[in-house]
């Protein structure tokens, strides 16, 4: 977030100059002279919410102020184009021109924060602050993501002490795979992760998790490990992701999670075999 505050700063900078240099052959007209006023106004309120939705919305109050912020944005982007407008009634065509580069500009990085950064209801939906781990709270570490391009023989390096193993993802915070150790089964099945917040209760992506992380079981007499792998193939005719995708929580947030393997027979209904907390991340989208 710092870096691309900093990144915001040097662009208000820089159009700000240009702003300031189109004044100056603005040949007296009062809406362009006042072009580089809306475009630092812009900057720095586009900072501001950003500011906001970085740190998250707390009360009534932090949302009215997030509300007239979004309200002075829209009006300084309408301004923004009236000005590019009237340089055109005006006839001042490279006038016209260079406002309009620079409202590109501001287009493309305001869009890149929409998308990327996001509005506070958005890419950071805060669920780990506002479920923080209790204290005292025993919880578990996922693994560390394997290296490349060794991921077989850390994969095969792995142990597990607790029946349920969570190895952080490489490819982006808050995904997952996992390894599951399983006593004697006297049937095959199904085997699959349940995620729940564990102060609340609340269920963690459901459809994701459960689909993604389904492992077919095999009957054996005895304890087998199962993992998700990259090379795995489809289970059952359904096409599988190579990991799974915590969805409530933004990077870097981390909260605890109540871990359940479930095991499907063949025959007969679902059951729970076992249950972990694990301290977890979600993916910022």
């Amino acid at each position: 977030m710092i870096t691309i505050l900093i990144v915001f700063f040097i662009i208000a900078a820089i159009c700000s100059t240009w702003a300031l240099y189109i004044c100056n052959q603005a040949e007296g007209q009062r809406m362009i002279r006042l072009f580089p006023l809306w475009v630092i106004c812009y900057f720095v309120v586009l900072i501001t919410l950003m500011a906001i939705s970085a740190a998250g919305i707390w009360g009534e109050w932090a949302k009215t102020i997030y509300k007239i912020v979004l309200l002075c944005w829209v009006v300084l982007a309408i301004l923004l184009v009236v000005t590019f407008v009237f340089a055109l009634i005006k006839k001042q065509y490279k006038n016209a021109l260079r406002i309009g580069i620079i409202e590109l500009i501001i287009a493309v990085f305001s869009l890149i924060w929409i998308v990327f950064v996001g509005m506070a209801e958005g890419s950071f939906d805060h669920f780990g602050r506002r479920h923080p781990i209790p204290e005292g709270m025993e919880y578990l570490e996922p693994a560390p993501h394997s290296p490349q391009p060794k991921e077989q023989m850390y994969w095969d390096s792995l142990t597990i002490q607790n029946g349920i193993l969570l190895i952080d993802e490489a490819l982006q915070w808050g995904t997952y795979k996992y390894m599951a150790y399983l006593p004697p089964m006297e049937e095959g099945g199904i085997i699959y992760l349940k995620l729940y917040e564990a102060t609340s209760g609340l269920q963690l992506s459901a459809a994701n998790i459960e689909y993604n992380t389904t492992l077919e079981v095999f009957p054996s007499d005895s304890s087998r490990i199962y993992r998700m792998r990259d090379d795995l193939p489809e289970v059952f005719g359904r096409s599988k992701g190579h990991f799974f995708t915590i969805k409530e929580g933004s990077w870097d947030e981390y909260y605890a999670a109540r871990v359940e393997l479930w095991f499907k027979p063949e025959s007969g209904d679902e059951r729970l075999l076992m249950t972990r907390i694990y301290k977890v991340q979600g993916w910022s989208r």
